[in-house]
């Protein structure tokens, strides 16, 4: 009596068509996914943007006008004294520096302070500015914030700020 046996396995069509499957997917998750880290780059400068609001508030409250530069405020200068020496780490994983610095043309902004995504950031945003500038209103102290206005290195795309610093022209 014979025993019908019968392979059981993937024909090489098969494995082929898996393999041009993962391909597909893979080349859609790569570019969202560089999109997503270069966004959670953004996120973290400003979440470290945090202080730097409040030291102005508070210097504001106290000095009714705002600093000028970051030892008025009381805040670091230097990468050395925020990481007790080693400069080499900058202010954050992705940003290189925050400086405060006099609100400069026309227009209701009083003062700002400018971070500066580092060279080991995403390559589209390394080396961008963030732009946070402050005003007074009614009593209250406001910030907008915005990619710098340049071209180049120094412009973050759009895409990778958060919805409220969206510049309508783009």
């Amino acid at each position: 009596m014979a025993i019908n046996s019968k392979n059981s396995g993937f024909t090489l069509i098969e494995l082929m068509i898996v393999v041009a499957v993962i391909g597909v997917l893979a080349s859609i998750a790569v570019p969202q996914y560089q999109n997503y880290t270069a966004r959670a780059q953004v996120s973290e400068a400003f979440s470290l943007s945090a202080a730097y609001k409040t030291a102005m508030t508070e210097y504001y409250a106290i000095n009714g006008r705002f600093p000028q530069s970051n030892e008025e405020a009381g805040l670091p200068t230097d990468h050395a004294a925020v990481h007790g020496g080693n400069a080499s780490q900058g202010f954050g994983g992705y940003v290189e520096a925050i400086g405060i610095s006099p609100a400069t043309g026309n227009g209701k902004y009083n003062a700002r302070f400018v971070i500066e995504m580092s060279n080991t950031a995403n390559s589209e945003i390394a080396g961008g500015w963030i732009v946070m500038e402050a005003y007074e209103s009614s009593g209250s102290i406001q910030f907008s914030c915005r990619t710098t206005t340049g071209t180049g290195n120094a412009r973050i795309p759009a895409k990778y700020m958060p919805a409220s610093c969206y510049d309508e022209k783009e």
